[in-house]
């Protein structure tokens, strides 16, 4: 969100990759892939607050 406030132009393009035995297709079915991309989801969130989206959308 904020590089894209720096940068507008910029087009992420994300592919998704296997690691630890856990794929796109199975994330879901371990308790394992379910903590590990929750874990990672949780990070992304941790990484902004309330007044951060505020200033972004009031930009």
């Amino acid at each position: 969100m904020f590089y894209q406030a720096a940068f507008p132009e910029v087009e992420f393009l994300l592919t998704p990759v296997s690691g630890y035995n856990i794929s796109k297709d199975n994330w879901y079915l371990t308790e394992y892939g379910v903590k590990r991309v929750l874990g990672e989801l949780k990070r992304c969130g941790d990484q902004i607050n309330y007044d951060d989206i505020n200033n972004y959308i009031n930009a």
